[in-house]
């Protein structure tokens, strides 16, 4: 374990792991309730927001992130720092994260005008030209088109088979 901290309310516990997760777990029973992915990276520490809807992760692959506390679900990656990032926090109005990095750094991020829901959504809301290569290249992604269309992402395609 690399760090845990209490929900506002105490209901609920989130902590920071070397499997690449974080954890948000009921705080009364140890059920968990949704598990942070982050790919293959350690997750430094974790945070919930002053309403305890998100959580917000520190790790080692130079990214924050912003998750839905209930779902599990991400809501946005917040990218800048060129080391790991070893602790971040919400203000107290819940309007902005604070990031610390290895690089030296520390950073102030606005998330109050960031939407709940799913990632693509949030992109395909948000970007007018409905550009979501950075986004779809952080799930691996390559097939766009259905994305904005409401459909869910499409795998990537199978590799062509080698001819004899």
């Amino acid at each position: 374990m690399r760090g845990v901290a209490f929900s506002p309310d105490g209901a609920r516990v989130v902590t920071a792991s070397w499997d690449y997760t974080a954890r948000v777990w009921n705080a009364a029973t140890g059920e968990p309730i949704a598990i942070l992915k982050t790919p293959e990276k350690l997750v430094n520490s974790a945070a919930f927001s002053p309403d305890g809807a998100r959580v917000v992760t520190a790790s080692s692959d130079n990214l924050a992130r912003v998750w839905d506390a209930a779902t599990g679900k991400p809501i946005t990656i917040l990218k800048g720092h060129r080391l790991a990032v070893k602790s971040a926090a919400f203000s107290p109005d819940g309007a902005r994260v604070v990031t610390v990095s290895s690089d030296g750094t520390a950073r102030v991020w606005d998330v109050s005008a960031i939407p709940n829901g799913d990632v693509f959504q949030v992109a395909c809301a948000w970007l007018p030209d409905r550009d979501l290569r950075d986004v779809a290249s952080d799930y691996g992604l390559k097939n766009l088109a259905p994305i904005c269309a409401g459909d869910p992402p499409l795998p990537d395609p199978p590799a062509p088979a080698n001819s004899p």
